[in-house]
């Protein structure tokens, strides 16, 4: 810090002197002064605050390749940068309670679709190839549409909520996910 100060002291004494004229005072100001600030882009993989934030949110998106990448590269982009940016350990925060909701609500609907639709046809359709409709086939089957349906929707709203999400961050807006239940509550 004190060279910037020792930089930005000697370039005063040369405008004051008349060396140099009050744009180009500015332009080197604005040099010395960014250097710090590029410092810091450094520790963000090159990218300001918000595209960082913005890359946190697009990270889930991984999961579409494979699901523990898109766990784990948001949460190393995450932890390594959360204690030196609010911004990027708030909008973490909102991607976790994202990630731990979306478990929980598939977890349910996958349970949903055992117990309604492949348990009831392996119970009871075990042993002949052609689909009676007895007093259990219309609930599995409707029961068990529904919840892959359901399911099917909530990879499409994860996919929706993490564009939007994305796009408030590079804006530096905070934006809870609309079904997301609040684990970890945000530092203001």
């Amino acid at each position: 810090m004190g060279s910037n100060y020792e930089n930005l002291e000697k370039l005063n004494d040369l405008l004051t002197r008349g060396v140099i004229t009050q744009d180009e005072f500015n332009i080197e100001k604005d040099k010395i002064l960014n250097k710090q600030g590029s410092q810091n882009i450094n520790k963000l993989l090159g990218l300001n605050e918000n595209n960082y934030c913005m890359l946190i949110h697009l990270s889930l998106l991984l999961c579409f390749i494979q699901p523990l990448l898109g766990l784990m590269t948001p949460f190393l982009l995450w932890v390594f940068n959360k204690d030196n940016y609010t911004s990027v350990d708030n909008n973490g925060r909102i991607v976790f309670n994202w990630i731990i909701s979306l478990t929980i609500y598939t977890v349910i609907f996958t349970i949903l679709t055992i117990l309604l639709f492949i348990l009831p046809f392996t119970l009871f359709h075990t042993h002949t190839f052609n689909i009676s409709f007895d007093i259990t086939a219309p609930l599995s089957i409707f029961g068990g549409f529904y919840s892959i349906f359901i399911l099917v929707v909530l990879m499409l709203i994860n996919v929706v909520f993490v564009v939007i999400g994305a796009f408030k961050a590079s804006a530096g807006i905070y934006w809870n996910y609309p079904l997301s239940i609040h684990f970890l509550k945000l530092k203001h």
